[in-house]
């Protein structure tokens, strides 16, 4: 009789439901398979975790983008207003990214 082997492969495990991945892309994106969210990506997982069924991916980068913000105080409503008009996560970061290079005068 042969002893059962033990899993070696690196893991990533949800901190949220404790779910357990060996799957690489799971490990490298911080995603869990079983929440459907990227609980491993620190600034994800605090605006999912506040309620987990109601946000999404854009909202969350929305959120996440908008913190990111250092800007001048006077130009938030306008980047709010571009934020909600963004139609994917990759555009939130572009248009805070650029938001962020605004100086003031």
């Amino acid at each position: 009789m042969t002893a059962p082997t033990v899993d070696e492969r690196p893991r990533f495990t949800c901190p949220w439901c404790a779910r357990s991945s060996p799957n690489p892309h799971d490990i490298s994106n911080g995603y869990c398979g079983r929440c459907h969210w990227w609980t491993g990506v620190p600034e994800l997982y605090e605006v999912w975790r506040g309620e987990p069924e109601q946000v999404t991916m854009l909202a969350a980068a929305r959120t996440v983008t908008l913190n990111r913000y250092r800007g001048p105080v006077e130009h938030l409503d306008r980047l709010r207003a571009a934020l909600a008009r963004a139609e994917t996560p990759a555009r939130c970061d572009a248009i805070v990214t650029l938001a962020n290079r605004v100086r003031q005068p």
